[in-house]
């Protein structure tokens, strides 16, 4: 085994020796040709060379653009995993435990690790819910909601952020909307593959607060096996009635075409209401009237009802 790992150690050797060796000769060193990534009419370079490789390795093919290698994951998993998580914190085997002499075997370290925050601090995602809380007078309470972070609130302009998501287990939110009547109920809708990019992430749902952030539960359609209706994947608008924080409108992608649902309960039940095979990206009620709305469908136009 010794002489393996010798021999192996003498090639890389001889080989940088080479390397340096031909590099003096040319009186430059080897210059590598980096090659963009090209599918179809699409070339990738960059950044967008490296999402491109993620996104292919989760696509298990060359080419994202045709059907996946790989059984997609359900809506609202994650869900599903964390309550079989956290009933097996109960079980005498997983139970917390703390032991010195052998730190290996101790499952303590949430209670007892410190974490530094190290950045990147350059590095922004994209924040693309947010709302003026009208409860504030002042205006300087807002709630934002990050693609890939969750919800945060701050109540002086931005100066400090505290995160409102500890009850979400899906943080990709895509749309945020507040009640006007009840300012206590807000609505987030999660899931930005509606988009098309290679970098989205897709949702769980919808979740609902009632008492300002504090606490989120999720108000979208399930099956029997307790996953989130697939049409609910992503969530590209939602509209909450000014007069009624129980009539809620939103626009969804999923399951192979895009659609438009409908709850006068809350979320406790929700009617389709329009369907299509392109994506609804924005849904906007008439300020006049909200039973007057318009929807953008990309590459088609545009719906009223």
């Amino acid at each position: 085994m010794q002489l393996k790992y010798i021999f192996i150690i003498s090639l890389f050797f001889i080989f940088s020796c080479n390397k340096i060796e031909n590099q003096e000769k040319s009186g430059k060193p080897d210059q590598i040709k980096k090659k963009s990534i090209v599918v179809g009419d699409a070339k990738y370079d960059g950044p967008g060379k490296m999402m491109y490789y993620h996104a292919a390795v989760k696509h298990g093919s060359v080419d994202i653009t045709k059907p996946s290698n790989f059984e997609p994951y359900k809506p609202g998993y994650k869900e599903i995993e964390l309550k079989k998580a956290l009933a097996k914190l109960n079980s005498p085997k997983f139970s917390r435990n703390f032991n010195p002499n052998d730190l290996k075997n101790s499952n303590y370290a949430k209670d007892n690790a410190t974490f530094i925050e190290r950045g990147p601090f350059n590095s922004p995602g994209r924040t693309r819910g947010f709302v003026v809380d009208s409860s504030d007078p002042s205006g300087n309470t807002w709630l934002a909601g990050s693609t890939g972070g969750g919800v945060w609130k701050t109540t002086d302009e931005g100066v400090t952020w505290t995160s409102l998501s500890n009850d979400m287990l899906n943080t990709a939110i895509s749309w945020i909307d507040q009640s006007k009547s009840n300012p206590d109920v807000f609505y987030a809708g999660t899931g930005v593959g509606w988009i098309g990019s290679i970098s989205d992430i897709d949702g769980g749902g919808i979740y609902k607060t009632s008492n300002g952030g504090l606490n989120w539960v999720n108000v979208s359609p399930k099956d029997a096996g307790g996953y989130v209706d697939v049409r609910f994947s992503n969530i590209s608008r939602l509209l909450v009635h000014p007069t009624d924080p129980n009539v809620v409108i939103v626009s969804t992608v999923g399951g192979g075409s895009s659609y438009i649902f409908k709850t006068t309960n809350g979320g406790t039940s929700w009617s389709k209401v329009s369907e299509n095979t392109a994506r609804i990206q924005q849904i906007i009620a008439a300020p006049s009237d909200f039973n007057i709305q318009y929807a953008a469908v990309r590459g088609v136009g545009i719906l009223r009802s």
